[in-house]
């Protein structure tokens, strides 16, 4: 299970996800599917392997794939310029 840890300038935090209050720099074990969401928000700290492989994931940039290249969205069909 992931480890992260809150780094939010505000101090502590009421974490409705995770139901409880996570005071300032507490590391909290969380599923992976709760660090997916918690990490992208910037305030929290990746801490463990687990954590940071997840971190690291979300980080990567996508790369586009050969459907999500259609051409200029507003071209309408048979359209011309």
């Amino acid at each position: 299970m992931p480890t992260i840890r809150n780094d939010s300038p505000v101090g502590d935090l009421d974490v409705p996800l995770l139901r409880c209050v996570v005071k300032a720099g507490e590391d909290v074990t969380v599923t992976p599917d709760q660090a997916r969401r918690l990490l992208p928000q910037g305030i929290w700290v990746a801490v463990d392997k687990a954590a940071k492989a997840i971190q690291a994931d979300i980080d990567s940039p996508v790369e586009p794939t050969a459907a999500d290249d259609n051409g200029p969205a507003d071209a309408e069909e048979g359209a011309t310029a």
